[in-house]
């Protein structure tokens, strides 16, 4: 009985010896994490915290592309028994909005104006309202100049939440670096 509980003994000492050796091969494979994947996704190395165990924290810069968060993300997920912490990509409400957000709606002429009258009412910029001769149109409006997400969120709360009026909306095209609502505005008034 004796010799039984010995290799009993020296089992133990093998398994936890290897358990210890496999924990430590953990602990070292997971702190070189942030840089392996910095290497393999070409993300800055500060994106991939390591904190205490087995958990990690993915903090990707605000301008960051997808492509690059899903590769960082692949590369964790490859990883046994990681616990994910996530800081999202979300903007800074006191960030001036460059470029202004631009819209354009489309819908009856009587609710594009009561439409226009709220825009003003919220401090956004009113653009063209198109017309129809069947009584329907398009309005383009944008954030003013110097507007920051927190100011302007509230009206845009409500676009999205359809709470305007019988409209359709989206974003308004516009080329790269232009006002065209206020470009427009300045052509008209140097034409009339």
């Amino acid at each position: 009985m004796k010799m039984v509980w010995r290799i009993s003994l020296a089992a133990a000492v093998i398994i936890s010896g290897t358990t210890m050796a496999m924990a430590r091969e953990s602990e070292n494979s997971i702190k070189n994490l942030p840089a392996e994947i910095s290497r393999k996704c070409k993300t800055p190395i500060d994106w991939v915290k390591v904190g205490t165990g087995r958990s990690v924290r993915l903090q990707p810069s605000p301008d960051a592309s997808y492509e690059k968060i899903d590769c960082v993300l692949a590369e964790i997920k490859r990883q046994d028994d990681i616990d994910l912490g996530f800081i999202g990509n979300e903007a800074d409400p006191n960030q001036v909005i460059s470029p202004p957000w631009s819209y354009i709606a489309g819908g009856k002429i009587d609710v594009l104006q009561a439409l226009a009258t709220e825009i003003k009412k919220a401090g956004w910029v009113v653009g063209s309202l198109a017309k129809a001769d069947d009584g329907s149109g398009f309005l383009l409006f944008r954030t003013p100049d110097g507007m920051t997400a927190a100011q302007a969120e509230p009206f845009n709360g409500r676009i999205w939440k359809q709470q305007l009026g019988d409209i359709t909306f989206g974003t308004a095209p516009t080329k790269t670096g232009s006002r065209l609502i206020e470009d427009e505005y300045v052509l008209r008034q140097v034409t009339n």
